[in-house]
């Protein structure tokens, strides 16, 4: 029989999907896109009633897909992002038949994509961020020199300069990301402990040497060869004896937990590896890039997101 905690969860993930679905058919995300507004003024422009506009928008702000101000809504994410995430998950009838996906793992399609979903990703990742902090911090030098592949809204790195402030941070991504990467570490007020590096990682240099490399949420992106072949070029960025830190969620084979199987479904979305990675894989992925797992920290055990550190063996 189904638990009082599932059914709660059942209800609301139902409840929250229609809600946002009717929201995108009633125009409510395309008349807050040009600012705020009262339920009202909703209605009025939408063609509502105005006692159950102000429901729904209650409702949305509940979610945190709104947000309120007084007696007036506005989008608490970006304009597309609703939309963006229901036509990708509207796919999956046709990815589980075997269909294509999103392709994310291509350079080309990420680039035009990943914009769009940074401030998203950043909230999922600023409590496991600031648990990361303390054992990346651990062992750095005082200016160490950090290098952060697949930055996105540089949750990991800022959560870590916030630990120690005078280390230095190279920030790669893809030439569109990083401009979010440059507004969010502004925004934070650590720009002169950045530098930022645009390109493709397995294409272009990475610099170096460093102390220390984050690979946070980029390695599910690929399958296994793709994976060795990524950590392999972070790691010949590192000084002999740096030490590389991949970060993702690892579930427990065949038992993940709800967060993580979800998370793990919509991969399948997304990539043509399609899949999240087991602690084991890393550890084998690691030991071929020159690397020794050295410690593992479990970060969000409601979604299974672990920090695994591992150091570059000298002369290999």
């Amino acid at each position: 029989m189904i638990s009082a905690r599932s059914a709660f969860f059942l209800t609301e993930a139902v409840g929250a999907a229609s809600t946002m679905a009717a929201a995108s058919r009633l125009g409510v995300f395309d008349a807050l896109g040009a600012g705020s507004l009262t339920a009202a003024e909703l209605a009025s422009r939408c063609g509502l009633a105005e006692a159950a506009a102000e429901r729904l928008v209650l409702a949305l702000a509940s979610i945190g897909v709104l947000e309120r101000d007084g007696g007036c809504y506005r989008l608490a994410v970006d304009a597309g992002l609703v939309e963006s995430q229901s036509a990708l998950w509207g796919r999956l009838p046709d990815v589980v038949r075997g269909g294509p996906t999103a392709g994310f793992d291509e350079a080309s399609i990420a680039a035009g994509k990943y914009p769009s979903l940074v401030g998203f990703l950043h909230a999922l990742g600023e409590a496991p961020a600031r648990r990361a902090a303390v054992p990346l911090a651990a062992g750095l030098p005082a200016d160490g020199r950090v290098l952060e592949v697949g930055t996105g809204s540089a949750a990991w790195s800022l959560a870590l300069v916030a630990q120690q402030p005078s280390c230095q941070v190279t920030a790669f991504d893809l030439p569109r990301v990083l401009n979010v990467t440059r507004r969010s570490v502004q925004d934070a007020g650590r720009i002169d402990c950045y530098r930022f590096l645009a390109g493709d990682v397995f294409l272009d240099e990475l610099g170096g040497p460093y102390d220390l490399a984050l690979v946070a949420n980029v390695v599910h992106l690929f399958g296994e060869d793709r994976a060795i072949e990524l950590l392999t070029r972070v790691a010949a960025a590192l000084r002999p004896g740096g030490r590389l830190a991949v970060i993702d969620v690892m579930p427990n084979p065949g038992d993940p937990s709800r967060r993580a199987a979800l998370h793990d479904l919509s991969l399948l979305l997304r990539t043509r590896a399609r899949a999240l990675h087991p602690y084991g894989s890393y550890a084998r992925w690691l030991r071929r890039a020159g690397l020794e797992p050295i410690a593992r920290h479990r970060l969000d055990p409601d979604w299974e997101v672990t920090l695994l550190l591992a150091s570059l063996v000298p002369g290999r």
